[in-house]
């Protein structure tokens, strides 16, 4: 039979939802992965009110209609997604092409390059980078209003699916010294520390075993942290960690602890200060001795500590303190101070 052409009409929409809100998704995987498996992580995913149709669309591969076209750029916008720890590739499926003619070679990864010197982190060289290892969607300006956001640069990038992840590059800094800079990927799934390439493991890797290996879990970024406004940022601390995105920050804390010394001394200063009516003159005077005499009070063992000790292990000291507050607190204080 020989080969003709046919002219086909356009029909509606199916199911009442526009296909404009539908994706095609492959799972990076070359093993046949379980359908119903996949189905059902693809429903976890999202709400079913938002994903509304699972379709079948070849090996590893599936038709998702989203409810309307907000959920659809919010599930593309999120990615990359993990089902069953392969990358989930997610590409618009316009209504005037095939299947196959969805274009799903390359994936989007969030990008982060770091041990890069502080003079070299502008946009031009993130975006420059990023052309080097794939097309360049996107690019985040390292710089803010009061300087640097972040000690490293930031780049998405559509990246070949079937070339080998980059684990870094030589930077020159003259002479023979060359500086390596690290390149992290956001989200990234299982993929071969042997050869690089995104589908399988090590296990299952067909290329000649490479020692030492240039691949592994370091390529994976972490999490991204917020970034903290000025203010803020006056009451935390860098602690220079490229692991994170925005480093690891830590609240600063006091470092406070009640020598037995100092306790006396405050409690006393506290019963001068707290102006006791006339009338409980006598009681004032009974509890400010107390206090002067709480260190005749303490176990002979420890008299030997050298000053400044914390004598009491922070337990007495705090225990005599409150009692004191509580005695001066039942005197009645002058509601005027």
């Amino acid at each position: 039979m020989e080969d003709f052409t046919l002219d086909l009409e356009v029909g509606p929409t199916e199911y009442g939802v526009s296909k404009d809100w539908t994706v095609v998704g492959r799972v990076i995987a070359e093993k046949n992965l379980n359908r119903g498996a996949v189905k059902a992580i693809l429903k976890n995913l999202w709400p079913e009110k938002d994903l509304l149709i699972i379709g079948d669309a070849g090996q590893n591969m599936y038709s998702l209609t989203f409810e309307n076209e907000a959920k659809m750029q919010s599930a593309l916008k999120e990615g990359l997604w993990s089902v069953m720890g392969f990358s989930l590739n997610l590409k618009p499926w316009p209504p005037d092409k095939s299947i196959k003619e969805v274009d799903l070679s390359a994936i989007p990864f969030w990008l982060q390059v770091h041990n890069l010197p502080r003079e070299m982190m502008t946009s031009r060289n993130a975006e420059r980078i990023g052309n080097r290892m794939g097309e360049v969607l996107e690019v985040k300006e390292p710089m803010g209003s009061f300087g640097l956001n972040r000690s490293f640069l930031r780049v998405r990038v559509s990246i070949n699916v079937n070339d080998p992840l980059i684990p870094g590059f030589w930077i020159p800094r003259g002479g023979d010294r060359n500086v390596w800079a690290e390149v992290k990927y956001k989200k990234l799934s299982d993929f071969c520390f042997n050869c690089g390439k995104l589908g399988h493991g090590n296990k299952f890797c067909k290329s000649e075993v490479i020692s030492p290996a240039r691949f592994g879990a370091f390529m994976r970024a972490p999490p991204a942290r917020s970034l903290l406004s000025p203010l803020k940022q006056r009451s935390h601390s860098w602690d220079g960690n490229s692991n994170g995105e925005e480093g690891s920050w830590r609240r600063q804390g006091v470092a406070r602890k009640l020598q037995f010394n100092t306790a006396r001394d405050t409690a006393a200063s506290r019963a001068r200060e707290m102006g006791v009516r006339q009338q409980h003159a006598p009681e004032a005077r009974e509890i400010r001795g107390s206090i002067l005499q709480i260190p005749r009070q303490l176990p002979q063992q420890v008299s030997n500590k050298p000053p400044g000790c914390d004598l009491s292990g922070g337990r007495e000291s705090s225990s005599s303190f409150h009692s004191v507050g509580s005695d001066l607190g039942q005197l009645g204080a002058d509601p005027s101070l």
